[in-house]
């Protein structure tokens, strides 16, 4: 991924950052959850946690 961003977008990362990078997501998307189930919306909690999934893949 890294390889490709390098070639493609001129981006220049290491393979630790977009490790660091998607960590992130799945904790912000984590913390979205637990928010939205704690609010009452669970259509928004299963929204996250649909994308948390993705992400995880």
């Amino acid at each position: 991924m890294v390889d490709v961003m390098t070639d493609d977008y001129m981006v220049y990362a290491y393979p630790g950052d977009l490790y660091s990078f998607l960590d992130d997501a799945i904790r912000t998307l984590e913390a979205v959850e637990e928010l939205a189930d704690v609010d009452g919306r669970p259509e928004e909690a299963d929204r996250a946690s649909r994308k948390k999934r993705e992400l995880s893949r």
